[in-house]
């Protein structure tokens, strides 16, 4: 979430309320310091469902096993995955099917503005 809501915040149209961040606890000040709007939830891990399907297209970067379970979530209610190359999770599922549900691709990406550009095309 830091490295998402520290990107979104660098737009050059970025505005006040960009970021949202979904927590698991119930306390707003959890928040990474990027975070414009925090919702505490106190539901946990399930807050990884949330994340996943509020959006339209996910891209995972790098990432241990809470990354690896919103990839999998994402591929489960078929929602584009977009993987950044810079190591973890996303960087070895990039270019691969998870199973059988679909046969796209989890999209690979080299940079974030790459990722940034894949993920306007697929919403276009």
């Amino acid at each position: 979430m830091v490295a998402a809501c520290r990107g979104a915040r660098s737009a050059a149209n970025y505005r006040e309320g960009d970021t949202i961040g979904v927590l698991m606890d119930y306390d707003p000040a959890s928040a990474n310091a990027f975070v414009d709007i925090a919702i505490p939830t106190g539901i946990g891990f399930s807050r990884n469902t949330v994340v996943v399907a509020a959006g339209q297209v996910v891209v995972a970067v790098a990432g241990g096993a809470g990354t690896l379970s919103e990839i999998a979530l994402a591929w489960q209610l078929k929602r584009p995955v977009i993987a950044l190359c810079v190591g973890g999770w996303s960087e070895t599922l990039a270019g691969q099917t998870l199973d059988h549900r679909h046969d796209s691709i989890i999209r690979r990406a080299e940079s974030p503005e790459e990722a940034v550009q894949l993920a306007t095309e697929l919403l276009n």
